[in-house]
């Protein structure tokens, strides 16, 4: 599941204190019967955050991402 047209884009400092606009995307996927959510950076194939999968419904990982990726909006500002 992409969620990536619900999230918005953030800012990073990368590259000698340079801004740059950088989307974060959402994913959800199952694995045994669980499920986990991973964050990515637009254009980078590996997640910079992930959780184990640990949710037993697809609801619940997709709250608990929501709530990661709040907090990572909230130390951008």
């Amino acid at each position: 599941m992409d969620l990536g047209n619900l999230l918005s884009a953030g800012r990073s400092n990368a590259g000698g204190g340079m801004d740059q606009e950088t989307e974060l995307t959402l994913k959800i996927r199952m694995d045994r019967k669980k499920y986990a959510w991973s964050l990515y950076r637009n254009g980078i194939a590996e997640p910079i955050k992930y959780s184990v999968p640990i949710f037993s419904t697809e609801a619940a990982a997709t709250a608990a991402g929501l709530q990661v990726l709040a907090r990572i909006n909230l130390r951008k500002k």
